[in-house]
């Protein structure tokens, strides 16, 4: 009997601008839950949600070097990635991650709030063009997400 026979995994991705292109892509394909990550390009963004290995370390760290690529190669664009990491500040691949993008010019957004249950696994990073006007957690009905929304306003800097 198999444990899972088939996982439909998602990200979301929703805008007022006229999209250029979307596409979304496995970052891994950990044999029971394949991770993905979901890119909207617009005129003035290059939006990417992604959803993190929870299970297996080994495999959040191929995701985290895949996801960085990608970046890296359309560090160009005005980045905004947002997404369920799946671990928390303290992991050593996450924290290594954010030092690298933010040497190419992308910043994790400040959250002091918990996302998921007690913690914090929910992160925004915005290109630093873009000024940070608020950040705050919305809560939501379990129905719809364990997660809580994070929320952010930016602006052109």
């Amino acid at each position: 009997m198999k444990l899972v026979e088939k996982l439909n995994e998602s990200t979301k991705i929703l805008s007022k601008c006229k999209v250029k292109n979307s596409n979304t892509i496995y970052l891994s394909k950990f044999p029971f839950f394949p991770r993905i990550m979901t890119t909207l390009e617009t005129a003035d963004f290059l939006f990417i949600n992604v959803h993190l290995e929870f299970w297996s370390k080994y495999f959040r760290k191929k995701e985290l070097n895949n996801l960085y690529n990608y970046i890296e190669s359309n560090k160009e664009k005005n980045i905004i990635l947002v997404g369920d990491f799946n671990t928390e500040y303290n992991d050593k691949h996450l924290f290594k991650f954010i030092d690298k993008l933010s040497k190419i010019g992308i910043n994790l957004v400040n959250n002091n709030n918990n996302t998921y249950e007690h913690k914090i696994i929910d992160f925004v990073f915005v290109c630093n063009k873009y000024k940070i006007l608020n950040v705050w957690v919305k809560e939501i009905p379990k129905e719809v997400s364990d997660h809580n929304l994070l929320l952010v306003r930016i602006k052109k800097s």
